[in-house]
Parts: structure tokens; C-alpha cells; sequence
């Protein structure tokens, strides 16, 4: 078994892995938060995960300025969501 980098995981797949890594790998899961969020900005996936990236940060976290980041970002965005 190779491990390779180009190998992508459709977004929707990566959103709920992103989820389920939350409990116990907070950081691998907003790694992939941040990775969806950068290369599928376009699909609802990737909207959704600078949503819980901003949720992340700010009440699990305590990270308020990386929190407000994702947010204003988010609004940037996604004017009309």
C-alpha cells in the first residue's frame, strides 16, 4: 500500500470525516475544515466547513480572532447565505 499525496477524497466524504474527527482529533479534523474550505469553496462542503471551522475556533477552542477570521471570511464569500 503507497501513500499518495494527488489522491483527493470527494468533498462530501471529507466533510464527514471532518465531523467524525472532531471528537477525539480536533486537529486533523480542522486541517480538513481548512482544506475543504480553501479547495471546494464553491460546493456547499466547503461553505459548511469555514462555518465549523469559525464554531471550532470560538467555542472549543477559546480562539476568538481565528474565529471571527473564518467568519468574516465566510461573509466575504458567501455574501447572500
Amino acid at each position: 500500500l503507497q501513500h499518495d499525496d494527488s489522491a483527493e477524497i470527494p468533498a462530501d466524504v471529507a466533510l464527514k470525516l471532518a465531523a467524525h474527527l472532531e471528537a477525539g482529533h480536533l486537529q486533523q479534523s480542522l486541517f480538513t475544515y481548512q482544506v475543504l474550505a480553501s479547495k471546494h469553496g464553491n460546493l456547499p462542503e466547503g461553505e459548511h466547513a469555514l462555518l465549523r471551522l469559525a464554531i471550532l475556533y470560538g467555542q472549543t477552542l477559546g480562539r476568538t480572532d481565528q474565529a471571527l477570521q473564518c467568519l468574516d471570511e465566510f461573509l466575504r464569500r458567501y455574501p447572500h447565505s
